[in-house]
């Protein structure tokens, strides 16, 4: 893991960490106000979701130190470049998945779907297969990169055309039988199961991945991807299966309160945070320290967001199916903008101007740096 910036403390990132998590979630209410319900849920979800895999490519395989003349740079210089690059990325991104998953019929909930699958995509590769096999035909680690988002739009789509269907929305407006894959499962069971599989996988980054490094064989990424492709689907299967069968949440209820407000909060307990909570305890104490307080600041979280969604979007947003316009404007909130701003402020800027560092991350996720 790169050591942090000595000539700050652990307290003072704890600090700035607190200040530049207002300042995210400020500036993800302001990017929300000028939009209608219907128009942010769809068109500004689909627009800001095109930027998170290039984002999550740049800070768990990358770890912003690729390409090395843009790592080189001082901030901000260095903040503007990995915003460019992801600028340059959300076009082409947004054209396959408009025009491909999406049939290019407008802002479906099949489109939208289809792009958080890339998603959930990105993670899968990333951190559960560590980018094998592509490392093995790959070596240069900017080319990596960029064969993992390649990959990652493909997988996605993949995942999407053999689960997804949407049968059960043909009386639908939205409905169009060419952009519905007709997969195995109902879309909303599979896009709320696969979401679960990345607040699983998130959540573990708190654990270092405990106890999966330690197995046999492990080290080899094959065999690391499949121990850890069990972990990740088993718990999953029992986290959904808790709430939604033997509670009897509601399933989108169920995703949002649950596996989306998870994510959200292991971004602010960790990035946010500068990874340095807890940070000299062992696992699996530490993960499990840290998940406490991450549940904490996730219902938190979510309960603000919730409650201050029908101001920002200047309309009652009534909960519930079958419309879930309450749900959907927070899920849209917390993932599909605050999170792309968290990664800019805490990766991409690394807290400048709230932290005055060097050009070396200090904020480095201690799992993504064991791949390196």
């Amino acid at each position: 893991m790169t050591q942090p910036n000595r000539e700050a403390l652990p307290s003072s990132y704890v600090v700035t960490g607190v200040l530049a998590t207002v300042f995210v979630v400020l500036s993800a209410f302001a990017v929300s106000m000028p939009f209608g319900p219907k128009t942010y849920i769809t068109w500004v979800a689909f627009v800001w979701m095109t930027a998170v895999p290039a984002q999550i490519v740049m800070g768990l395989q990358w770890h912003f130190k690729h390409p090395a003349w843009a790592a080189r740079l001082q901030q901000p210089v260095k903040g503007l470049v990995f915003l460019g690059l992801t600028v340059a990325a959300m076009p082409l991104a947004g054209a396959f998945l408009y025009f491909v998953p999406g049939r290019g019929v407008g802002p479906t909930p099949m489109l939208i779907m289809a792009t958080i699958m890339s998603v959930v995509a990105t993670f899968w590769i990333v951190v559960v297969w560590r980018c094998w096999p592509l490392t093995v035909l790959i070596k240069s680690a900017a080319t990596l990169g960029i064969g993992t988002w390649v990959l990652a739009y493909a997988l996605g789509y993949f995942i999407f055309r053999v689960f997804f269907n949407f049968g059960f929305a043909a009386s639908a407006p939205f409905y169009n039988s060419a952009a519905d894959p007709g997969g195995a499962l109902n879309a909303w069971t599979a896009l709320v199961y696969f979401v679960t599989t990345s607040a699983i996988i998130v959540a573990a980054r708190l654990f270092d991945l405990w106890p999966i490094p330690a197995l046999y064989g492990a080290r080899h990424p094959a065999i690391f991807g499949i121990y850890a492709s069990i972990y990740v689907l088993i718990i999953s299967v029992a986290l959904m299966s808790l709430f939604t069968k033997m509670l009897h949440w509601d399933l989108v209820d169920y995703m949002v309160r649950v596996p989306v407000s998870l994510i959200f909060g292991v971004l602010i307990v960790s990035n946010m945070m500068h990874f340095q909570l807890f940070r000299n305890s062992l696992q699996p104490q530490k993960g499990v320290f840290l998940l406490a307080l991450t549940v904490a600041v996730a219902i938190g979280m979510q309960a603000l967001y919730r409650g201050i969604a029908p101001l920002l979007a200047g309309a009652p947003l009534p909960e519930g199916g079958p419309h879930y316009e309450r749900e959907l404007w927070v899920a849209t909130a917390l993932l599909g903008v605050t999170f792309p701003l968290i990664i800019v402020v805490s990766g991409y800027f690394d807290f400048w101007p709230f932290l005055r560092t060097t050009n070396d991350h200090h904020g480095t996720d201690p799992i993504s740096e064991s791949k390196a």
